[in-house]
């Protein structure tokens, strides 16, 4: 069995980009002295949030820019799933100050933040005048973006996620500009990150690249990306769980994180992504738990569709599929992500979050219909009666004992 070239591929225009330069390895920080020459920064707006901060992290970052004689100036307010109002007072400080170079140093809200902050430096008005598609008309201010995760893979990507004021809401922004000018994947920068954290993002990674293989939108450039990121990830983010100073794990792990990013900037994720985050915004989830709870289940539903799709996806995973038909080994890649899961501490039925009620399905539905722009990339055409049918599903977690039975 080998991997199906997707064929409406070929009959398509598409585009993709990434981050200017990408620059791994262990200690790779050490290269931010020469990338600030390089754009002859004079003025450096630090951001961060205030664990970083607290744990040293950032200090790495500053020892750094210390050999240099340049002026900087740390911001470390960021909060977890950031607000549309940290963006707008980052955008009057970076206004104000006259910074030329911005460095983000933290998981994908930070840098969903610094790529904001560096746009706002050169395009006029509101952080909330560009929500919305390509709004953004000029190249920001350089950026060097840090990932301390290896899950939202920011640093690559043209999505730029804040919540709106109401707190409801999520307002994202796409802009051609956002990706960094440097990503710096430096694993050290990921050791400090505790188990739950290790696992949250790991799967958001796996999310990625998995919605982004079953994407009727995947491309030869995205396939190979997801193909390699799966890999890496059923190999590595057990390791990195629950061995977190194993270095080896948490650099492939922020490698599959980078990957699957630049996968899913090409074809979008899927119905994954829309219940993730209808549940993580009504929940309050962190959105690495909230998509990985819906992965398995938009899988089932998806597999009748793409059945090969998913049988290569459970070779990646190390399944052995020998023997089995495509749908009947499809099955088996649903099994090793309900696994996976399970082993680093997930929850895989929605009715294990606290807060969670049945009558809450039908507004979750509602709220992940809205993301028509994920569920057009569904393999399947996804009803608001489906989406309930597969949060329904996911409340009573019966999907194990489905796989099982056909397995």
């Amino acid at each position: 069995m080998s991997s199906l070239p997707s064929l409406h591929s070929f009959f398509k225009v598409y585009r993709w980009s990434t981050a200017r330069e990408i620059i791994i390895g262990i200690r790779s920080i050490k290269k931010i002295p020469e990338k600030v020459k390089y754009y002859n920064a004079k003025r450096i707006l630090v951001i961060c949030g205030p664990t970083i901060r607290k744990i040293g992290l950032v200090d790495k970052v500053i020892e750094q820019i210390k050999t240099l004689n340049v002026e900087f100036e740390v911001f470390d307010k960021v909060e977890p799933e950031p607000h549309i109002e940290t963006a707008e007072e980052l955008k009057d400080i970076v206004r104000e100050g006259k910074f030329n170079l911005v460095i983000g140093v933290g998981g994908g809200s930070v840098l969903d933040v610094s790529k904001i902050t560096a746009l706002m430096a050169t395009n006029s008005g509101n952080v909330e005048d560009y929500i919305g598609m390509y709004k953004i008309k000029k190249p920001g201010i350089p950026k060097i973006l840090i990932p301390t995760t290896a899950g939202t893979g920011s640093e690559v990507t043209e999505a730029i996620v804040l919540k709106g004021k109401i707190s409801s809401t999520k307002a994202v922004i796409y802009s051609e500009y956002a990706p960094a000018e440097v990503a710096i994947l430096d694993p050290e920068m990921t050791l400090p990150a505790p188990p739950k954290v290790t696992a949250a993002t790991g799967m958001d990674a796996l999310s990625h690249a998995i919605e982004s293989y079953m994407s009727i939108d995947s491309t030869p450039f995205s396939e190979a990306f997801a193909e390699k990121a799966i890999s890496l990830i059923a190999d590595n983010l057990r390791k990195a769980v629950f061995q977190g100073q194993n270095i080896i794990a948490r650099y492939n792990m922020l490698l599959a994180s980078t990957l699957a990013s630049m996968a899913w900037s090409q074809s979008s994720v899927c119905q994954g992504h829309a219940i993730g985050l209808a549940i993580g915004t009504k929940y309050n989830l962190p959105h690495g738990v909230s998509v990985a709870l819906a992965l398995p289940y938009v899988m089932w539903f998806n597999r009748v569709a793409i059945p090969e799709r998913l049988a290569y996806i459970a070779m990646l995973m190390g399944v052995d599929v020998s023997g089995l038909t495509p749908y009947e080994a499809s099955f088996k890649a649903i099994e090793a992500v309900l696994n996976l899961e399970n082993d680093i501490g997930l929850p895989t039925k929605l009715k294990d979050i606290p807060s969670a009620k049945r009558d809450d399905i039908p507004e979750l539905a509602e709220g992940a219909y809205k993301a028509q722009r994920l569920l057009i990339h569904s393999p399947r055409i996804t009803t608001k009666k489906d989406l309930e049918t597969i949060i329904n599903m996911m409340y009573e977690g019966d999907l194990s004992r489905k796989v099982s039975k056909t397995c």
